[in-house]
């Protein structure tokens, strides 16, 4: 059986990752980029290098990908990030499973082998643990059968139907966090998208959940996932898990905040110094 893949990527301001994303990914038969208005020249590079290019701007990553979806020709999807790669045995895996399996599979799961500061993380929920099943994501699936859940707007997932398979070698994540800044910057943004998520699911936060939402945070990343064998990264990754929890309480609170008139006490003090 041989079929014929589609790559998708989503990108925003990613020249500087694009080409090797699309180096790693040359033996697909096509790549679509859906782009959000990027300000840099990530448009001319996926053209250049014969993408075909949707620029829509962003509403949530799920109804980016499903745009992506419906404007691929093939029904095989392989869905990226910028800042990801195809190492040669993921390719060969990849290849060898869709002609062999015939057809008894309509996704495939596979690792994601993340690095921080260049170092490969082996441990934390991060490392590519066989064993710990969410670790694997869909990153190929049929066109035909799986579809993103617009309601999960972080971390966001495939809904479908059919077997899915598992794939031993990994994807590289090699440049999603190039320098600590970059890592921190992520871990606010990714705490806002979710904390927005989580409160139009209807989720409340109370002093017990500024508390020990943190605490488990750190203590999952560091014991439970043994992130303490990491070193330092691992330390780091577990602190970048607690503020997570941490900032996703904030932004609800916050949210809380307005239901319950946040605004009219911002003008009570922006008039109070007129008054006194």
């Amino acid at each position: 059986m041989n079929a014929r893949i589609s790559a998708l990527i989503l990108t925003k301001n990613e020249a500087g990752n694009l080409p090797d994303c699309l180096e790693s990914i040359s033996w697909v038969d096509e790549v679509i980029i859906v782009d959000d208005q990027s300000t840099d020249n990530t448009v001319d590079i996926a053209r250049t290098r014969g993408c075909k290019v949707i620029v829509h701007p962003m509403q949530s990553y799920p109804e980016q990908r499903n745009i992506g979806i419906d404007s691929s020709s093939n029904d095989w999807i392989l869905r990226l990030d910028a800042d990801e790669r195809i190492p040669l045995s993921l390719r060969d895996e990849i290849l060898g499973r869709i002609q062999h399996d015939n057809g008894r599979y309509t996704a495939y799961s596979m690792l994601r082998q993340e690095f921080l500061l260049w170092r490969p993380v082996r441990y934390t929920e991060w490392g590519p643990r066989r064993h710990w099943k969410k670790q694997y994501i869909i990153l190929l699936f049929r066109k035909s059968k799986w579809r993103f859940r617009t309601d999960q707007t972080v971390h966001e997932l495939l809904d479908g139907e059919g077997r899915v398979g598992w794939l031993r070698n990994p994807a590289h994540h090699t440049n999603a966090n190039p320098d600590l800044n970059t890592r921190f910057l992520k871990t606010l943004r990714y705490a806002h998208l979710q904390a927005n998520m989580e409160f139009q699911q209807g989720r409340r936060v109370g002093a017990f959940d500024f508390f020990w939402g943190p605490l488990l945070g750190f203590a999952k990343s560091y014991i439970w996932f043994r992130g303490f064998m990491d070193g330092l990264n691992g330390w780091i990754i577990a602190w970048c898990n607690m503020l997570t929890e941490f900032f996703v309480c904030s932004y609800i609170f916050e949210k809380q905040e307005e239901v319950h008139g946040l605004d009219a006490r911002r003008r009570q003090v922006q008039q109070a110094w007129r008054e006194t």
